[in-house]
């Protein structure tokens, strides 16, 4: 068979095979923002298999560079952002040449954090009035005797 051929042949494969044996091997992020503050990336390919080793780049809203590393055996890339209500960009590339880009926001974070914060404050003045009560009764305690 002729270059010609082959390439008929490659073409025409592409052409009419089912889209997930096309991009079986495409490359996805996932993105999460946890409970505590931190995002958890998850990195696959179209086959769902997770992108293991792949290296991942994060960069904060500003441009640069935040952190850098590679996804665990699951495809995992865990990291804690700084508290800030833009565009954060993730660029994840593998050693077969596969590349994937993902934007996310923290807004959603900070908010969360806000109410954390929020309700804290609120714990820490009732646990304050608790703490007055008890050395009052303390007090009350010692001078009846």
């Amino acid at each position: 068979m002729n270059l010609i051929g082959i390439l008929v042949v490659i073409f025409t494969f592409f052409a009419v095979a089912p889209p997930d044996i096309v991009w079986a091997h495409r490359m996805l992020i996932d993105t999460w923002i946890k409970e505590n503050g931190t995002v958890l990336i998850n990195v696959r390919f179209g086959d769902n298999l997770p992108a293991k080793e792949a290296r991942v780049r994060i960069f904060s809203p500003d441009g640069s560079l935040f952190t850098e590393g590679k996804t665990d055996s699951g495809g995992g890339f865990l990291f804690a952002p700084e508290i800030s209500p833009r565009l954060w960009k993730t660029i994840v590339t593998d050693r077969m040449g596969h590349r994937a880009v993902a934007e996310f926001e923290t807004e959603g974070l900070v908010a969360q954090l806000r109410e954390q914060i929020e309700a804290l404050r609120k714990e820490n003045s009732l646990l304050k009035e608790k703490i007055q009560e008890l050395k009052k009764a303390g007090k009350d305690a010692f001078t009846r005797d």
